[in-house]
């Protein structure tokens, strides 16, 4: 399961981990979560650690991988928001938080290379 994908999944589905079903159910996905009845619905978690790892387990396995309930050959984004979100646009929406995280890294790591050549050392990986 790519880290980036859960980390920008569970940015927009807790508004940046300030949802109330974030800090009262430690639900950082709204896993389980109706549109209907949101906070009565969601997952209750006994910690984050078990939401991730629940949450990250049942993508990998119902949704991007082959014979997976949801399965239809679509192991991305859009393959995810096909069965589990109402909002037909959700795949764009936590596309572009993963999109900004990856970009910053980058340019994070490119800024490194530069002043690590300017100071003459080697860059580490």
């Amino acid at each position: 399961m790519n880290a980036l994908y859960l980390v920008a999944h569970a940015m927009l589905e807790s508004h940046f981990g300030s949802s109330g079903i974030a800090h009262h159910k430690r639900n950082l996905f709204g896993h389980s979560a109706c549109d209907r009845s949101p906070c009565r619905s969601a997952a209750r978690l006994r910690s984050y650690r078990e939401g991730i790892d629940r949450v990250a387990h049942l993508l990998r396995d119902r949704y991007l991988s082959r014979g997976g309930r949801w399965w239809r050959g679509y192991p991305t984004f859009i393959g995810v928001n096909r069965f589990s979100a109402a909002d037909r646009h959700w795949a764009e929406k936590v596309a572009g938080p993963a999109n900004q995280i990856a970009f910053e890294t980058r340019t994070l790591r490119l800024a490194w290379l530069a002043i690590a050549a300017q100071l003459g050392e080697p860059a580490q990986r």
